[in-house]
């Protein structure tokens, strides 16, 4: 195996079973990995050379310890609150690292949605809220929808977003002010580490979802799946990606094209994104988030087996100033495969007893992601750190996927004491 890092010192910000991938194959790669984490407990501390108590979001602690420590190197991996802290200490000790104000306003969505805006794209109506903002602000940006949803500025996970349907109560009734509205904008603030929120209009269509790289500004490789959510109690959580999207060529583009624009907009030029996006019933694109990191979860697992490309190889060439143009001569050709990561939930809280994958699917498998062992407590589905695992499936064709897509009942058991 290549050790093109040798001894190259790696800070990585994140210790969750998503960042174990990352961390093992930038060790195989010659690299000293040392992990912050707010929590030494987790998982991934136990995969690393060294690790440190350190929140990921503390940016000046960061800076402290990695002074302290010596580095060569700092990144993160699928997580979102890491990715400011990385570039603020990266530009601090002069290492490889984005363009902070770049990443800082692609990472909090009120600024996001304003770069947005000024960029000439596409934007769903919306108005900030908190840190004295007024409630009536909501109401009056936002007149006569009959769909919102609120979230947090600067959370990830789905934590702090409510979806709210215009039918729960009197047409009239203010959204600043009607219980459910100010039951989400509660909710919203309490996991905003800013203290505010913001609230949309909620656009109904298909969700496009996937990761992307950016070179010197422009997009030259992604791959969109169609992705579903589940509704438990009013959230909006990702249950899986499909791939492929399923939608025209024009439509992809049309994706890339506002990804670029917006990017060049706010100066991120190389890097990961992960991209969300939604094609509403008339066609039009709108892009919902364009985060400056790779997917959360192991989409970049069967992202990689699908495509051929490995987002781990882009980041750790990136974080040590190494050219990632390299990795996409490396895995040329790429390709566009057919699968799905699924996510494995409960509706209700318990024990987990066992997850059983039935004869059906088991072809199938690529590799399945327990994040919950059986003994362990599991709660609903209400934000994205309640998964009890996430399955990567691959498929030979179209036809094959949606029989497993449609028949999960017949050959997928959770169960739950």
């Amino acid at each position: 195996m290549s050790r093109r890092h040798r001894g190259k010192r790696l800070l990585v910000l994140g210790a969750t079973h998503y960042q174990i991938p990352f961390i093992e194959y930038a060790r195989a790669q010659g690299c000293h990995v040392i992990t912050v984490d707010w929590d030494l407990s987790n998982p991934a501390h136990a995969h690393a050379d060294e690790s440190h108590e350190v929140s990921t979001t503390d940016p000046d602690a960061v800076l402290a310890l990695a002074r302290r420590i010596g580095i060569d190197a700092i990144t993160t991996f699928g997580s979102d609150p890491a990715v400011p802290t990385v570039a603020r200490v990266a530009a601090a000790l002069g290492l490889p690292g984005a363009d902070v104000d770049a990443v800082e306003t692609l990472s909090r969505k009120d600024r996001f949605r304003a770069a947005q805006r000024a960029a000439g794209l596409p934007t769903p109506e919306f108005a900030v809220f908190g840190a004295g903002a007024s409630a009536d602000a909501a109401s009056a940006a936002l007149p006569g929808h009959p769909r919102v949803v609120y979230k947090p500025v600067d959370s990830c996970g789905s934590k702090g977003v409510t979806v709210v349907e215009g039918n729960a109560e009197a047409p009239a009734a203010a959204l600043g002010h009607a219980p459910l509205h100010a039951a989400a904008r509660r909710h919203a603030l309490e996991h905003s580490r800013v203290g505010l929120g913001i609230v949309e209009r909620y656009i109904d269509g298909v969700h496009l979802h996937g990761d992307g790289w950016l070179q010197d500004g422009r997009l030259v490789h992604h791959y969109l799946g169609h992705e579903y959510f589940s509704d438990i109690d009013g959230t909006s959580v990702p249950i899986g990606d499909w791939w492929p999207s399923g939608q025209p060529a024009a439509v992809e583009a049309e994706v890339a094209r506002q990804i670029e624009q917006v990017a060049q907009h706010v100066g991120y030029a190389t890097g990961p994104v992960n991209i969300e996006a939604r094609v509403d019933g008339n066609g039009r694109v709108v892009l919902i988030e364009l985060a400056p990191r790779t997917s959360g979860g192991f989409n970049t697992d069967i992202h990689h087996r699908l495509t051929g490309l490995d987002f781990r190889a882009c980041v750790l060439a990136l974080a040590c100033g190494r050219d990632p143009k390299a990795v996409f001569r490396d895995s040329a050709p790429l390709t566009r495969g057919i699968g799905c990561n699924m996510v494995v939930f409960s509706r209700r809280p318990g024990n987990l007893v066992s997850v059983e994958f039935k004869p059906p699917v088991r072809p199938f498998i690529h590799r399945w992601h327990p994040v919950v062992q059986p003994g362990q407590r599991v709660q609903p589905l209400t934000q994205s750190d309640h998964i009890i695992g996430e399955l990567l499936l691959v498929f030979p064709d179209l036809e094959t996927q949606q029989q497993i897509r449609h028949t999960v009942s017949e050959w997928l058991h959770v169960q739950i004491a």
